[in-house]
């Protein structure tokens, strides 16, 4: 603590004036003079307080990955495999639906549940069919009598014709009325083992051995004669394994039927590597919703652990690029701040990577086309981290891809 001494005049007359301006001045100075010091302090505080702090590291160059345009490649362009996203499927599913119209009483599998053939997997409320079965066999039952009345009728009248009690256009009669009960008798019989087998039909049972990959309706549900209740996928010992893709409607030209692709899992941690694959089936209608159209791929050699509903990676050959262009990932694009194409471009010498407005000239697939003129061959030009990139920032290339 700093301390001031004011010095004070002593026997001057106390009310004069020259004595109150001096003390007036003294005060004046002194007050200065404290303002000051007091500024000093915090100055030197200040100081010794930010001398504890560590100075912050410079930031580290942030890695991207590049491409070389025109190596490797012909008519000055870079083809870029197009890879889509799919899911497992099984070759041959079966929807599994009632014969018979009703309200579905229980479901008795879950998706995923393995199932043998002729396993129950839902039931309809059979309360009318049992109903309309009692109709039939009353019916049967009423018809067989009126049979076997008729047959009696018939055979007295045959024993009466012979001795010629009556006439042959009698006995005739009586022939017509047993065959025409006897018809009457077949027909409630047929009706009878129809109402049976629709009371069977009440019984929802699995004709495949296989897994049930959906469900397709919930007990309390009214469902109509065919309509589907579970799907149940054919195992691999009996049926091939599929991919499903949904292909956009501006690529459907570039796929066709025997095709071949390569297959592999969307997830990195199963190392099964790529599989030969071809196509199958393409729909001949798009999708309403998505306005897509599933393409069907076979893969015959998939390996054991592949299994039904795991998401796939479909690699379709490469993109055919015009020699006017460069064709490179859309990684590659990013707007700036008038929502332009930029690029950037990696100057080896510097590490640092400049950013240059581009034309893009069309799309294909996963990829961009970029007027050709625009950039040199052997450009390098960021393509993986360019979004988080600034105009002359310096960089660590993890590695270059000569195309």
């Amino acid at each position: 603590m700093l301390t001031f001494f004011v010095p004070i005049r002593i026997g001057l007359p106390p009310y004069s004036s020259a004595v109150t301006q001096g003390h007036r001045a003294s005060r004046a100075g002194t007050g200065a003079r404290f303002i000051g010091y007091s500024l000093i302090g915090m100055l030197l505080l200040g100081s010794l307080v930010g001398c504890d702090r560590a100075v912050p590291p410079p930031p580290a160059d942030r890695p991207v990955r590049t491409l070389i345009l025109g190596q490797q490649t012909q008519g000055g362009s870079n083809p870029v495999a197009t890879e889509m996203a799919g899911e497992l499927r099984p070759r041959l599913e079966s929807r599994l639906g009632f014969r018979v119209g009703g309200k579905l009483a229980k479901r008795l599998v879950e998706a995923g549940q393995a199932v043998k053939p002729g396993q129950v997997v839902a039931e309809l409320d059979s309360q009318d069919l049992k109903l309309a079965l009692q109709t039939a066999q009353a019916q049967a039952r009423s018809a067989q009598s009126e049979r076997q009345l008729a047959q009696a009728d018939l055979q007295r009248y045959t024993e009466l014709r012979d001795q010629n009690f009556i006439s042959q256009a009698e006995w005739q009669r009586r022939k017509t009325t047993f065959d025409l009960a006897h018809e009457r008798d077949l027909q409630a019989q047929a009706q009878l083992q129809q109402q049976q087998n629709q009371l069977a039909y009440a019984t929802l049972r699995s004709d495949v051995a296989g897994v049930v990959t959906a469900i397709d309706a919930e007990p309390g549900q009214v469902v109509a004669a065919g309509q589907s209740i579970v799907r149940v996928g054919v195992n691999r010992a009996e049926s091939a394994l599929d991919v499903h893709i949904a292909v956009p409607e501006q690529q459907l030209s570039r796929w066709s039927v025997g095709q071949g692709v390569e297959v592999a899992l969307a997830d990195s941690e199963v190392k099964s590597g790529w599989y030969p694959g071809k196509v199958r089936e393409l729909a001949a209608l798009a999708d309403p919703a998505s306005r897509t159209f599933t393409v069907k791929i076979a893969v015959t050699s998939a390996p054991e652990e592949w299994r039904w509903g795991m998401s796939a990676r479909v690699r379709h050959g490469e993109i055919a690029p015009r020699a006017t262009e460069w064709v490179v990932p859309l990684s590659a694009i990013v707007k700036d701040s008038e929502n332009r194409a930029t690029v950037f471009i990696y100057d080896s010498a510097k590490h640092q990577v400049k950013a240059k407005q581009v034309g893009v000239v069309g799309w294909r697939g996963n990829a961009a086309a970029l007027a050709a003129g625009e950039l040199a061959a052997g450009t390098e030009i960021v393509i993986a981290g360019a979004h988080l990139l600034r105009d002359g920032q310096v960089v660590k290339r993890l590695s270059s891809v000569p195309k």
